[in-house]
């Protein structure tokens, strides 16, 4: 389910490296040389409202360029059945030590603890099946087992390979081949975005999490977002289309205006980045261009349903079912606890997700109704209101989040955030290695750029006035020497 990060935990990292905030770095006044450096960040998502931020509290003049008419870019709160729900990302994952809980301490928004075993399972597949987590927890043992076999060095090895070893060591022995393939989806595919075989098993083993458990945001995530954008000058409804690092400054081109900046901050997803929607002038390196083709953009897409009354138990979290045939409509998250109202929301995820996306709002509509249908019953109502996501038609995000796929080494993560020429930083959920396809991923990215890009302002301001020093310590017959032989055409 979503509270299951990883199958293994093999990659274990320092975060102190990642904390670093670019505020007070060196303690040098970048304003010194008569006016402050200015910095563009693109995207006003997580990573581009966290780099701005703590660019301009570093002394640069910053400016946020955003395609979208809204803040958040993935991150997209909504009131229309009538209480704040998330589009995107909704979870935050582990709450110690991660920044996204802290942000939401400081300013006092209140959370809502997710208890993934609080759910009830229909099982159609069979009568008499196991119960849920008994289910969960042995398909992710079996899992675990398989994956721990196999070579670790493998980059083609994905996690349907991983299934099928299992299959065959025995490890799901009792389970059917539908009760099988649930647990997989709850396991895997609706956390990585993707499907089994699109999947590598190692790039699901990638990254790092925070401990303790995971909370929903009563007010959504973008009480979070509108707090980073305070104060921030953020221009939305432009669209960048071009990006020329190849002088001593970043030169940008949108459909509105043209821009130059002693630094940019990249932030838009990886999605976009593939389609090369924004032109980037020179040409990438192999490496960034080999980690662009590398990974890949998974999707999963919400449906929120409101009724007029609760027709479910409304103190169970989530329900499950396992169908005779076909993976969609096979989770359901209750919000009538946290929202006091009659609301539920599925999630889907891959090729699933991808077909579903191109129905009509009616017809998709019409068959979530008939899964709920065989887990409640023929009688229950129509929904009042409903909320739809398309992620991957969507073409300034193109997808959910990032992932792995087979053949690729997670270290492209590495390849895609190394900045271009020191004037063009990229930041990012997609270019985290610690914390991939997360929001406090993309959070502590922005932050990351932003310390890099102050660690060159104040590098250049200290090489400038180091210059102006030894400039200044030249007798004034030397100067005077030189400035005859100047004048001499010597």
């Amino acid at each position: 389910m979503i509270s299951r990060r990883q199958l293994v935990q093999l990659m274990l990292a320092s975060l102190a490296a990642t904390h670093v905030t670019a505020c007070g770095r060196g303690q040098v006044d970048l304003t010194q040389e008569g006016s402050a450096p200015k910095a563009i960040v693109v995207g006003a998502g997580m990573a581009g409202l966290k780099a701005a931020q703590d660019l301009q509290t570093a002394g640069f003049k910053v400016l946020i360029i955003e395609a979208r008419d809204r803040l958040g870019g993935r991150i997209w709160t909504r009131d229309d059945l009538g209480v704040p729900l998330d589009m995107g990302a909704s979870w935050i994952h582990g709450i110690r030590g991660n920044p996204i809980s802290e942000l939401a301490n400081t300013l006092q928004t209140p959370t809502f603890e997710w208890d993934y075993e609080n759910g009830q399972l229909t099982n159609l597949s069979r009568e008499n099946g196991p119960i849920l987590e008994t289910l969960l927890d042995q398909v992710e043992r079996g899992l675990t087992r398989a994956y721990q076999r196999l070579e670790a060095t493998d980059f083609d090895v994905t996690i349907g390979d991983v299934v099928e070893a299992a299959r065959q060591a025995g490890a799901f022995k009792g389970f059917n081949r539908q009760e099988i393939d649930f647990a997989v989806q709850m396991i895997i595919e609706l956390e990585m975005a993707a499907d089994r075989d699109q999947v590598s098993a190692i790039g699901a083993d990638e990254g790092d999490l925070f401990s303790g458990p995971d909370v929903l945001l009563n007010e959504g995530y973008r009480v979070l977002i509108e707090h980073l954008a305070n104060g921030l000058d953020v221009h939305l409804s432009e669209r960048v289309t071009e990006i020329d690092y190849g002088g001593k400054r970043v030169v940008l081109g949108t459909d509105k205006d043209a821009y130059s900046a002693d630094f940019v901050v990249l932030t838009v997803p990886l999605g976009v980045l593939k389609k090369q929607d924004i032109r980037l002038q020179p040409d990438l390196s192999e490496a960034k261009q080999a980690a662009l083709n590398g990974l890949e953009m998974g999707l999963l897409n919400k449906l929120f349903l409101r009724f007029e009354e609760a027709f479910w138990p409304p103190e169970i979290n989530s329900f499950m079912r396992i169908a005779q045939t076909g993976s969609s409509w096979t989770s359901w998250f209750n919000l009538t606890l946290m929202h006091d109202a009659p609301i539920l929301f599925a999630l889907n995820s891959g090729r699933t997700a991808k077909q579903l996306e191109a129905l009509e709002d009616a017809e998709l509509i019409a068959q979530a109704m008939a899964s709920l249908r065989e887990i409640f019953g023929p009688d229950i109502p129509e929904p009042s209101a409903a909320m739809i996501t398309r992620w991957a038609s969507d073409p300034y995000a193109y997808g959910s989040y990032s992932y792995c796929p087979p053949g690729s080494d997670p270290a492209l993560r590495e390849a895609l955030t190394e900045p271009l020429k020191e004037l063009l930083f990229f930041a990012g959920e997609a270019t985290s290695s610690l914390y991939p396809a997360t929001v406090h991923g993309a959070f502590l990215s922005g932050q990351a750029a932003a310390a890099a890009i102050t660690d060159k302002a104040v590098m250049r301001v200290k090489q400038k006035a180091k210059a102006k020093e030894e400039e200044e310590e030249v007798p004034a017959d030397e100067k005077k020497g030189k400035k005859e032989k100047a004048d001499d055409g010597h």
